[in-house]
This record gives C-alpha cells, structure tokens and sequence, in this order.
C-alpha cells in the first residue's frame, strides 16, 4: 500500500514540476533574460533552483533567439489588407485554409494568411501601409478570382476590433 502510495506522490510531484517549469518557460518569453537564466537562479521561497544539462548548441540556440515583445510584433502587424473570406461555420477552417493555398498558388509573391479571430476564420491578403495599395490588390484580387465577388473587403488590422 506505501508502495502504491509513493507512485502516486511521485506522478504529482513530477505533473506539478513540468507545470511549474511550463510557467517559467512563458514567463521568460515576456521577460528580457532568457530561460536558463530564470531556471537557474534561486526561487526566493524556498531557494530551490534548476541545473540544466543540455547539449552546449541548444544553450547557444536559446541565448541567440530574440525576447518577444508585444510592440515589436504589433509594429510589423499594423496597416491594411484585403479580407477575401470570413465564415464562422463548422466547414470553415477548411474552407480558410483552401481559400490560403489557392491564392498563394496564384500569388506566390503576395502575403496571404488564414487566421482565426474568434469566432471566424478569414482568409487575408497583403500587408499595406495605405488604404489605396490595398484598395488595388483587392482589384488585382477581383479580376483573379471572381468568386471572391460580394465578399472581398479592405479591412484595417491590428485594431482593438480584429
């Protein structure tokens, strides 16, 4: 009975420690030091830390990758698109993703993007500065695809809306 016991204590200690390590993992994302770094130094309640044993090329993988930031991803997401698909249907995150590849097949230099904003999936191609630009992708877009007729629509992204 102890022995049954043990195991179970032994699976919720190691269920709570790859928890507690996924924490420290998102945490460190937002942070500006890397993970190994947060692994390592001492938790201030019980002064517990983490020795990491790992090939030397992971570590040097982890400390060259970029802190991710919510400004820099915003910046580059900001400005207009023309918005060829939106359905919130059961079918339609097959359909967005279909939508996706037939464009690109036919616009392999144009950015085109399936994506789910709650409770829709869109189908958005182009990224642009100016309503214009996008104004005449959405032309390009007509002539291309004529099944795209009635529900193509310039959209601005990045806003609290999208």
């Amino acid at each position: 009975m102890n022995i049954i016991k043990m195991k179970n204590n032994n699976s919720i200690y190691r269920a709570l420690s790859l928890v507690a390590l996924q924490i420290v993992i998102v945490l460190s994302a937002y942070s500006q030091s890397n993970i190994l770094d947060d692994l390592q130094r001492a938790d201030g309640n019980t002064e517990a830390t983490v020795i990491v044993y790992q090939d030397s090329t992971i570590t040097d993988a982890l400390l060259r990758q970029q802190p991710v930031t919510t400004q820099s991803n915003s910046n580059l997401s900001r400005g207009w698109s023309v918005q060829v698909f939106s359905d919130n249907s059961i079918s339609a995150r097959d359909i967005a993703f279909q939508i996706e590849n037939k464009v690109k097949e036919r616009m392999p230099n144009e950015y085109v993007r399936a994506e789910r904003h709650a409770p829709f999936w869109k189908v958005r191609v182009g990224q642009f500065e100016s309503a214009e630009d996008a104004q005449a992708l959405k032309n390009v877009l007509l002539q291309e695809f004529p099944e795209f007729k009635g529900g193509i629509y310039v959209v601005k992204f990045n806003t609290s809306n999208d």
